[in-house]
C-alpha cells in the first residue's frame, strides 16, 4: 500500500511542506511518533481485458461471398476485480473485409466474459488482413487486446 505523508516539522528550520511516498502495511493508519497525517491510496490493478485465440485465419474465400463465423472470447481479468466498459471494433489494413457481432455488455463485470463472432467476406483478391481490437476502459485506465484476422480473397 502506498502512502503520502503531508505537512510536518523538519529539523530546526521550522515548518517545511514535505511530500514523501513510502510503502506501509495495509493496517497502518497513522504514524504516532511523528504527529503526521497519513493519506492511504490503494494499490493499482493489474491485468485487464484478454482474449483467445490470438488469431483467426479464414483461409481462401471467393470474393463477394461470406465465410462462416469464427469466435473469439474476451474476458475481464483485472486483479482488483473492477468492472470496465468494453469496446469491440475491427481495425487495420482491410477492415471492410471482416465484420463482427458480439454479446459483450457495455460494462463487463469481473470475472465475466463475452463472445465475438467474426465473418470474412473479401472485397478483393489476394491476402486480406485486419485486427479485432477489444478495448477496456475502467477506473484504473485503458487497455486493449488484439486478435489478428487473416484470409485470402479468390476469384
Amino acid at each position: 500500500m502506498k502512502a503520502i505523508i503531508g505537512m510536518g516539522r523538519v529539523g530546526f528550520a521550522g515548518m517545511l511542506l514535505a511530500l514523501v511516498a513510502m510503502t506501509l502495511p495495509s493496517s497502518a493508519q497513522h504514524l504516532p511518533s511523528t504527529g503526521l497525517a497519513l493519506s492511504v491510496a490503494p494499490d493499482l490493478c493489474t491485468g485487464g481485458v484478454s482474449a483467445s485465440p490470438s488469431s483467426l485465419n479464414f483461409g481462401d474465400m471467393r470474393v463477394g461471398k461470406a465465410s462462416g463465423s469464427k469466435t473469439a472470447a474476451a474476458k475481464n481479468g483485472q486483479t482488483c476485480k473492477e468492472p470496465f466498459e468494453i469496446f469491440v471494433r475491427i481495425v487495420g489494413a482491410d477492415p471492410g473485409d471482416f465484420s463482427q457481432t458480439n454479446n459483450c455488455p457495455v460494462v463487463l463485470q469481473y470475472p465475466k466474459g463475452c463472445l465475438i463472432q467474426v465473418v470474412f467476406a473479401p472485397k478483393k483478391t489476394k491476402a486480406r488482413t485486419a485486427s479485432l481490437e477489444i478495448e477496456a476502459r475502467g477506473k484504473t485506465g485503458t487497455n486493449s487486446y488484439t486478435v489478428k484476422l487473416s484470409g485470402i480473397g479468390t476469384d
